[in-house]
């Protein structure tokens, strides 16, 4: 957020000043709702009247675009808004305007408001003096950003929030949305506000013009969920995006039409240059061959996840730590149960490394919560493929071999729980088979496994149909992403 000096005239004798000034005088004060204010002098003139001032008490000038008159009783000021144009300089004030009785022997009532915003041509003054080379320039600037490097830390942005009123004033200056702060960063487990989100309202120039909560939002799937009436949740470590719209009402009373803000909200641990990181490598339990593309993640005490990867190609991996603690690894398979490493305490700068034996032994009964967004989608099988493929997965004439083990193949069961039907010469029965789907949707044939002891006329009608079925690939954060699977297949002899 761009902060203002005042104007070149003024800056002038004040870096004069300044050379010779304690550092006390760069202190910076936000303007604000506590900065920006108003005053009344009352005069018991005949015949009486107020004058109405705006008072700015921070060291940023302000200029105020707008005033207001409203429960008007016998004034000599129409009631309404009523637009200006008048630069309050920091530390100063200004008449915005006078009101007096029409009827000198009734009595008179009223109600005042006014609209401001920055004003940027202190900025754009002392800006041209620090290019300049001029030294106390740079020093105003430099505090300038440091005060309001801890102000925005702290509280942030202090806007002036636009009324219905000021959108009608505004309207035609009005031309452009963006969003502070830029991006918003919770640890999982905790939970912010939607409101520490402002919108802000910019005319042609860039200047701010004040913020806005008129608006309706949409959030997308992700880490980060929503829960009524205010709360953004961190589940996990990740990224979601909302989108913010200004309201249809508002929208219409301006004259442009205003762009839609997406914006990122991620859950991440605070960086911790000491955090212990757990390696290791998969492999499965009874072929003894690596895993590859399993993911893998690893669990705090509470059993929050706090960091998650893919296994490579050699069932290899590295999960880092948010900080020293208690942790677990976890191997996971869609719809099987999870394979857990042991519980471990991990110091400060410390690395773990361990081989983990996985086996998927117990299948689960899954279901999709609808209420429930996920942005870690699993591979699912879409198509069957009628004509025989080869081992590099293109069509071309059957087989003997192929042609005399299989007659029919079926894809059936469900999203969550699919089912690979083989009619052929294989003994009747049902298995699994566990293989790796590629970010492209294709089995990778040489991932194919099946339990020990399978019969050969098993693994043969597997290793030669599987190939047929396209999946849709798993994804991770929308990216395509290849993914270690396990399917359901039946066997029914002809």
């Amino acid at each position: 957020m761009r902060r203002f000096l005042p104007s070149f005239a003024v800056l002038l004798t004040a870096a004069v000043a300044a050379s010779c000034a304690p550092a006390a005088q760069h202190t910076y004060i936000a303007p604000s709702y506590n900065t920006i204010v108003s005053t009344t002098e009352e005069h018991e003139a005949d015949p009486p009247s107020h004058i109405l001032y705006v008072e700015n008490h921070s060291t940023v000038p302000v200029r105020v675009f707008a005033f207001s008159l409203t429960d008007c009783e016998n004034i000599n000021v129409s009631c309404g808004v009523h637009q200006t144009n008048l630069q309050v300089r920091a530390g100063q004030r200004d008449i915005v305007v006078r009101v007096a009785p029409k009827n000198r022997s009734l009595g008179w009532h009223y109600r005042f408001g006014f609209s401001w915003h920055e004003d940027s041509s202190g900025t754009n003054a002392l800006n041209a003096l620090a290019q300049a080379g001029d030294s106390t320039a740079r020093v105003r600037l430099a505090a300038m950003q440091h005060a309001d490097s801890l102000r925005r830390a702290e509280t942030g942005p202090h806007y002036n929030e636009l009324s219905r009123t000021d959108f009608t004033v505004l309207g035609p200056r009005i031309v452009a949305m963006r969003a502070y702060p830029d991006s918003l960063v919770i640890a999982p487990g905790e939970r912010a506000s939607i409101e520490r989100i402002r919108l802000l309202l910019l005319d042609n120039q860039g200047t701010v013009l004040g913020q806005t909560r008129w608006v309706s939002w949409r959030i997308g799937s992700g880490a980060v969920q929503f829960e009524p009436p205010m709360s953004l949740i961190a589940r996990r470590p990740g990224r979601t995006t909302i989108t913010f719209r200004l309201a249809p009402e508002a929208q219409q009373s301006l004259s442009t039409a205003i762009n839609e803000v997406e914006y990122s909200v991620i859950a991440a641990y605070p960086t911790d240059p000491h955090a212990p990181v757990f390696t290791g490598r998969a492999v499965d339990a009874d072929a003894k061959k690596p895993l590859a593309c399993a993911a893998v993640v690893l669990e705090d005490s509470a059993q929050n996840v706090v960091a998650r990867e893919r296994t490579g190609t050699m069932g290899t991996f590295v999960l880092a730590a948010p900080r020293p603690g208690t942790y677990r690894v976890r191997v996971e398979a869609p719809g099987w149960a999870p394979v857990y490493g042991p519980t471990e305490l991990a110091k400060a700068d410390e690395e773990n490394q361990h081989e983990y034996a996985v086996r998927f032994s117990e299948q689960m009964l899954t279901f999709r919560d609808t209420r429930i967004v996920d942005e870690n989608v699993h591979a699912r099988p879409t198509s069957l493929v009628t004509a025989p493929i080869d081992a590099a997965g293109r069509s071309g004439r059957k087989k003997g071999a192929e042609q005399s083990l299989v007659s029919t193949v079926t894809l059936g069961g469900s999203e969550a729980l699919p089912i690979l039907g083989i009619v052929g010469r294989a003994p009747a029965g049902t298995s699994w088979m566990q293989f790796v789907v590629d970010s492209t949707g294709r089995v990778d044939p040489a991932t194919i496994t099946m339990p020990s002891d399978t019969s050969s006329r098993r693994l043969t009608s597997v290793t030669s149909m599987l190939p047929r079925v396209h999946f849709a690939p798993a994804r991770d954060a929308g990216k395509p992403v290849c993914e270690l699977l396990r399917m359901q297949v039946n066997f029914t002899a002809r």
